[in-house]
């Protein structure tokens, strides 16, 4: 905890999940035991929804800060390429000097997240010199080596980070994203993440499933997951079940077997639910639900639901864990190729 004894929470958001925000607010703040410093980094949120997240905190007894996204073009000097993401989400290689100085341990939350219990024991968990803790996010080998890692370094997924910002300040962590960032700049697949699980392997502490639920996990068994995602490195059965079955933190990640995400129209009821009892107490509790527009989804899951289910498992399970990262592989190769020459 800081000096005031509050857990500090950090979330990145723009005007379009804004409403989703909300609503992981409200799973916090209804969940929490102890005094919250909330800290949302903003990128162009109009002073209705500045309103709106103030109104929710003052109303739970938490306090709420906010921080405008930095301008990266000019940091850079170059637009950066954040692929389908918003700008926001690189803001979270850059926490360390965004937030005050006197603020030494952060927890990171996607805005797509929702809190199941008091997060105590997560906030305290001892990192062990790492300089944070992630949930491990079941991916086939190849995402780690195409990033020039090894077989074994395991691939984490970045929306829930427990932060040492002490560590994070003295190895000069923003200093090495900073020339990750140039070096890749439009090449990976989820940028963020990459970057986050190639520049600091070996210095995340791998945390249990259950603070990181994410869809894939809660959709499939773990036999059909180790199917689909063919891990080299995963948690045991036991765990993922301990996961699924006492989720602290449900994060709701893209998957095309569902509709969408659960404030679109039409989400599976029975998974959704996590979001909509939050929702319903909410101040966006009035506002409709989203149309899922995703083509790409909407066909997918018409595929694999027309094939028997363990053909389509491996189906697109070879998609996600070898089509997808061997044509990321010949991309970089290519890249670097040419980043060389031009150096």
């Amino acid at each position: 905890m800081d000096k005031q004894g509050k857990l500090n929470a950090l979330y990145a958001t723009d005007e379009g999940f804004v409403e989703v925000l909300i609503v992981s607010l409200t799973s916090l703040f209804e969940n929490s035991c102890r005094p919250i410093r909330v800290f949302v980094i903003e990128d162009g949120l109009s002073q209705k929804s500045i309103n709106m997240l103030e109104d929710l905190a003052t109303h739970y007894c938490q306090e709420i800060e906010f921080i405008k996204i930095p301008d990266y073009s000019s940091m850079f000097g170059r637009v950066i390429d954040a692929k389908r993401y918003a700008l926001s989400a690189f803001s979270r290689l850059f926490v360390s000097s965004m937030l005050p100085p006197e603020i030494t341990r952060v927890l990171y939350l996607d805005c797509d997240t929702i809190i199941c219990e008091d997060l105590g024991d997560l906030w305290n968990t001892d990192l062990q010199g790492a300089v944070m803790g992630a949930v491990n996010d079941c991916r086939s080998y190849r995402y780690s080596t195409n990033l020039g890692l090894s077989r074994n370094d395991v691939y984490f997924n970045s929306g829930v980070l427990i932060i040492d910002l002490d560590l994070y300040r003295k190895e000069g962590i923003e200093e090495r994203f900073a020339a990750a960032i140039f070096e890749f700049d439009g090449l990976l697949e989820f940028p963020d993440n990459d970057l986050i699980c190639r520049e600091l392997a070996g210095k995340i502490k791998e945390l249990h499933p259950r603070y990181n639920l994410i869809s894939v996990v809660r959709a499939l068994s773990v036999s059909e997951l180790l199917v689909f995602r063919n891990p080299d490195n995963y948690y045991s059965s036991d765990l993922v079940e301990e996961a699924k079955n006492n989720p602290a933190i449900v994060h709701y990640t893209s998957f095309f077997a569902f509709n969408g995400r659960p404030w679109n129209k039409g989400y599976d009821e029975f998974d959704g639910r996590f979001f909509s009892c939050y929702r319903a107490i909410s101040l966006v509790r009035d506002v409709p639900l989203r149309v899922n527009w995703s083509n790409w989804g909407s066909r997918s899951r018409i595929l694999f639901s027309a094939m028997p289910r363990a053909v389509s498992l491996r189906l697109f399970g070879f998609v996600h864990s070898v089509l997808k990262p061997t044509v990321q592989y010949f991309a970089l190769k290519r890249y670097k190729k040419a980043f060389r020459n031009e150096f």
